[in-house]
């Protein structure tokens, strides 16, 4: 799974930014975090490896 810049996740709450690496347990991104006052924050969001096997996905953690 690939997101592309300006992919919202959470309702909104975080905004995709850009890619930040690829690892064998998924993919690193830059995103912006919506807080409540209306400023925004700077994260990371790391999401897994869809492709994985649960046997494979054991065996690495």
């Amino acid at each position: 799974m690939s997101l592309v810049p300006g992919f919202s996740l959470k309702n909104g709450d975080y905004t995709i930014q850009r890619e930040l690496g690829r690892g064998g347990f998924g993919t690193a991104y830059q995103a912006t975090l919506k807080l409540p006052d209306g400023q925004e924050e700077i994260v990371a969001i790391k999401i897994g490896n869809d492709e994985l096997s649960d046997n494979e996905r054991s065996q690495r953690e």
